[in-house]
């Protein structure tokens, strides 16, 4: 034996070889060494040094009696620390082993594909190309072997090279793109890895390259305009979130957006607001988009049947970075980001002055706007040895916002461990760690309220733009510091019984803790001027189990068969905690204790417990036909004592039809054709008290403390219950140079939950939600993918995406229709609408407006007033006015590829239509008098010398659209966005080897370029400051998004 240690320290080990009995290390001999260990009584230890070679310990046992379990890790310190002393230039055994080299291309363009997998079939050993397309597999035993190559969209190769003793073999490998990936695979309600022609329902995904080209902070800007029938447009704030809608609405009365998984963990995806500000946050921007190796986006109950209670509105599973075999490759990543906001996106104050005749005009944000800045860092380490490979990463990003006072700093941690004890037992662990710090301006309206309501005529020292409410200057003193920290543990076993079958569990836990301190500081904010000071905590714990068996089998030689039984529970904790206190003596007062008095406490906790099992059989006949049956039943805390499980069918079939031998259309240039199908139900869980009767704590009545009735309960309460039909099929043409994926869905939600009024002699006022509601919806999704150039110089793809959805509240089971909420927003639930359309009072066609003098007359804006449509009743008429929601949406993705210059040019453009948006800052605007329109108006009606046509003119325009016509400023919002653009250069390799990088990517981006719209409102259409569902596209002193350019660097070594 070559390279031989002298003996330095004998710690005890276990070895299987003893009965699992202690041994002592002796005579322990290293070398680099093959991947596969001979079964002798030698001991072998396979580990990983810190140079990245491979190290094989191969010791004699001497046989020592065990003094108890602490002895089963005594051996682990010392063996660390012989790791690190291990010379990274060990010599080679005389091992007949050899080393595989290469490069992958896409065959059509010759680009390098990076994260292919390369499998050294009946070995057991690979690895994954860098971003230049190029690998390196070690240690391979001499003689002929098989390789493997994947890559996701392009068709898998089997090879075969001979692998001499002690040489390296060079094979270069190029794939065929395919349009359609029918051997991607997916990972399925059942816990289950399976490839995509066998599933009948949809499933979207979006792979690692995606991620890395698109110019996205987060998750929520990666999914947008990448996912068909999904709509979320956040606002311009740094830390603004908007909630998840796909493929509409499936609730009238509870959440709308999908369960979160992260790695086959549930994670809290709740959206907190900011105290008082109009910022929303969601845990799921927190995510590190260099960790996220995969995104799938599950839509619709047919495909979440499995999922259970909860999942009807659909689910996104997230999949993080792996270790994969080999040497530690480094990879990091540095982003810098500008982002501007044209203050013209922002509107002026204009203010009439009678005692002059002239208008005043001030305009508050060119003062404070600014360019923002976003810096990134990110720095990840992978590989491993065939027993253990491991993921290591951390990222640190911090953006201050175009606004004052709105900034933001991430810093993340994440390690993924990979075991492979025996060749049957395998154990993942992974622990990811977030903290993130959100700073934001804290009066209700936001700081936008205040430059847009500033009154040019009423400026003094006090107040220097004229403010309304507060001042900009008390404003931007009071905020709001939001800290959350995010933990997520997962740990997954799984173990082969044979070949065939297989058992795992998965345990998750994943807490989200938040602490909210809002602090105004004495003297500064007109309207709190003596202070105040909130504190709140609110703590979100989540923790499930999963555990399933999978069994495959063959019923005959063309019949397969997999069988999965399995079960789920998740247990949910949330408490909030917040204390506020106001009226400070002096400026060097600001804690809790140093207040005058307390205006709020308030303490809340809510407990939610779920299990469930489920089981699915399917069919495969000669791998083309698959047939497919499931049941999940459910139990949850929240239903009601009276309704016990509730089960969730599936069925579903998808027939590969091109793979038969009858088919011959290939020859005519139609080389793919897949039809699918899917049923399925799944459910949605009223909340955690609604079944409960429950009473609200008062804190005195006279002087005693008392409860009033608040909830009647209902035990019958069960879950809401969506079933949904889907047909489909995907089709490839011309060599793949051009498929089809088109959707058609139906949808139907029973036992929608709806306030019913109680009756009063039982003593509660409060209405009780009660299973009696359905909602209807429907549409189609279509997919494009065009490869309109495709050769070795230039490469262009366009893939376009269309979707539409159709919602009608069906049956409100004898509700009367009723508003979501009141004030200036009329969205309506109502028998024959779409949930939340916009449904208000409008004029009365043949007089739309009264004037209390004759028109030639008018001298003040007063002195017209709208005049409202009437009912048989008298009351006020209401007309449908659009829908709250896009009917349509689509997008298209456009990417070129020059070889022979490096570089890949990426666009995105997307857009939404058929429904109408709430310019409710236009209209508050307009209420105080200070739009440009409204000072044109009073000039004209104050000055005596105005003929009667300019009366008539005004007569018609402030009558038509009067502030308390809330239709008339309800605007169609129909949009294109040129949502992304990407250019990345690829550094040759020669070059980036000279600065010791095995690859390197300089990229410049940028996001939204322009917006095509009629829209003329303050906030960008799609997007909202109000967060209920029902309620969305509501322009309210939102910050437009701003536009961002990006310069990032990516590499590796």
């Amino acid at each position: 034996m070559i390279g031989a240690h002298p003996k330095a320290w004998s710690p005890p080990f276990s070895s299987p070889h003893q009965g699992g009995r202690l041994v002592w290390l002796r005579k322990c001999h290293v070398f680099r060494a093959p991947r596969a260990a001979e079964q002798s009584r030698r001991s072998t230890f396979l580990l990983s040094t810190p140079g990245a070679h491979m190290a094989l310990f191969e010791c004699e046992p001497r046989m020592t009696r065990a003094k108890g379990a602490r002895h089963l890790f005594a051996p682990i310190l010392p063996l660390s620390f012989l790791l690190l002393l291990l010379p990274h230039t060990a010599v080679e055994a005389a091992a007949q082993v050899g080393t595989i080299t290469g490069q992958v291309v896409e065959q059509a363009t010759l680009r390098p594909l990076g994260a292919a997998q390369i499998l050294i079939q009946g070995v057991g050993i690979g690895t994954l190309t860098t971003p230049n397309g190029r690998y390196t597999v070690e240690n391979v035993p001499a003689g002929t072997h098989t390789v493997m190559v994947q890559s996701l969209g392009y068709d898998g190769r089997t090879l075969e090279v001979t692998v001499s003793p002690g040489e390296s073999v060079t094979l270069d490998v190029q794939l065929v793109r395919r349009a359609i990936a029918l051997d991607e695979l997916v990972i399925t309600g059942a816990g289950v890895v399976q490839e995509r022609r066998q599933l009948g329902q949809t499933i979207a995904s979006i792979s690692a390259a995606d991620i890395e080209d698109a110019v996205s902070t987060n998750v929520m800007e990666l999914l947008s305009g990448r996912v068909s029938g999904m709509t979320s447009v956040p606002m311009g704030e740094v830390g603004q979130s908007a909630p998840i809608v796909l493929r509409g609405l499936v609730s009238l009365s509870q959440r709308n957006d999908p369960v979160i998984y992260v790695d086959g963990v549930r994670m809290d995806n709740t959206q907190s607001t900011i105290g008082t500000t109009n910022l929303n946050r969601s845990p799921l921007n927190d995510l590190n988009m260099a960790d996220v190796e995969r995104v799938e986006v599950i839509k619709g109950a047919a495909a979440a049947t499995l999922y259970g209670t909860e999942a009807s509105a659909g689910v996104i599973q997230i999949t993080t970075r792996r270790g994969r075999e080999g040497p530690t490759a480094y990879s990091f990543e540095i982003n810098q980001q500008a982002s501007h906001l044209s203050a013209d996106r922002v509107p002026g104050n204009w203010r009439f002055d009678p005692s002059t005749g002239n208008i005043a005009y001030n305009h508050p944000a060119r003062d404070f706007l600014s360019t923002g800045h976003r810096q990134e860092y990110s720095l990840s380490a992978s590989g491993g040895s065939r027993a253990i490979q491991y993921y290591a990463a951390a990222r640190w990003a911090d953006e201050s916002g175009v606004m004052p006072v709105n900034s933001e700093e991430n810093a993340s941690i994440r390690t993924n461990l990979s075991f492979q004890h025996t060749e049957n037992l395998t154990t993942e662990v992974g622990v990811g760690v977030i903290r993130n710090i959100n700073v934001a301006p804290a009066p209700a309206w936001g700081l936008m309220g205040e430059f847009v309501l500033a009154n040019p005529l009423d400026v003094s020292p006090l107040r220097p733009y004229g403010e309304l409410f507060n001042t900009i200057q008390g404003a931007t003193a009071e905020r709001h510091t939001f800290t959350s920290d995010h933990t997520s543990i997962s740990a997954r076993t799984a173990y082969r019984w044979s070949p065939n079958l297989g058992s795992e569990i998965r345990i998750g836990y994943n807490q989200v803790s938040e602490d909210v301190e809002m602090q105004t500081p004495p003297g500064v904010a007109i309207r709190e001027i003596t202070g105040r000071r909130l504190v709140g905590e609110r703590n979100r714990t989540a923790v499930t189990v999963d555990a399933s068996t999978n069994w495959t089998y063959d019923l005959t030689p063309t019949i397969q068969s997999s069988f999965v039984l399995g079960g789920q529970s998740f247990w949910e904790d949330r408490r909030e905690y917040q204390t506020g206190v106001r009226g400070f003596a002096s400026p060097g007062l600001g804690t809790l204790r140093g207040g005058a008095s307390v205006y709020t406490v308030d303490e809340f906790t809510e407990e939610v417990v779920n299990a469930g099992f489920f089981i699915q059989e399917q069919l495969g006949f000669s791998n083309r036909l698959f047939l497919t049956a499931g049941l999940r039943m459910d139990g949850n805390s929240a239903f009601g004592d009276d309704f016990g499980l509730q089960a969730y069918p599936k069925v579903g079939a998808s027939w590969v039809v091109s793979d038969h031998d009858f088919w011959n259309m290939d020859l005519r240039g139609w080389d793919h054709l897949r039809l699918r199908f899917a049923y399925g139900t799944s459910g949605l869980q009223p909340g955690a008290f609604d079944a409960q009767r429950t009473w609200q704590p008062v804190s005195r009545l006279g002087n005693d403390p008392a409860v009033f009735p608040l909830n009647l309960g209902n035990p019958d309460l069960k879950p809401e219950r969506s079933t949904e039909l889907e047909f489909g099929f995907e089709a490839e043409f011309l060599e793949g140079r051009l498929a089809a994926d088109v959707v058609y869905w139906s949808q139907r939600t029973d036992d929608a939950l709806l306030q019913v009024p109680s009756a009063p002699s039982q003593g509660f006022l409060s209405s009780q939600l009660t299973n009696i509601g359905q909602l209807q919806s429907s549409g189609v999704e279509v997919g494009l993918d065009i490869a309109a150039i495709r050769n070795p110089t230039l490469s262009w793809t366009l893939r376009p995406q269309f979707a539409t959805v159709n919602q009608e509240v069906a049956d409100m089971g004898g509700v009367a229709p009723f508003r979501v909420t009141g004030g200036r927003r009329w969205n309506m639930v109502s028998e024959g609408y779409s949930p939340g359309a916009k449904i208000a009072p409008v004029p009365d066609p043949s007089q739309p407006y009264r004037t209390s003098v004759p028109v030639e007359e008018l001298t003040s804006l007063g002195q017209i007033t709208p005049n409202f449509l009437r009912n048989a009743a008298g009351g006020d008429s209401l007309a449908f006015i659009g829908e709250s929601r896009p009917t349509f949406s689509g997008s298209v993705q456009s990417t070129v590829d020059i070889p022979r210059w490096n570089l890949n040019i990426r666009a995105l453009v997307s857009g939404a239509g058929g429904y109408v948006m709430s310019n409710e800052t236009e209209l508050i605007r307009a209420a105080v008098g200070i739009t440009e329109e409204v000072a044109e108006y009073q000039r004209i009606l104050s000055n005596p010398a105005s003929s009667p046509q300019e009366r008539q003119q005004v007569a018609d325009a402030w009558g038509q659209k009067h502030p308390t016509m809330i239709s008339s400023w309800m605007e169609d919002a129909d949009y294109l966005r040129f949502q992304e653009l990407m250019v990345s250069y690829r550094v040759p390799e020669a070059f980036a080897s000279r600065m010791g990088a095995s690859s390197l990517q300089v990229s410049l981006g940028a996001r939204n370029l322009a917006l095509w719209t009629k829209y003329s409102g303050l906030n960008d259409p799609s997007s909202s400051t109000v967060t209920d569902p029902l309620v969305p596209n509501v322009d309210y002193y939102g910050q437009p998004y701003p536009r961002r350019f990006v310069f990032q660097v990516r590499g590796g070594w």
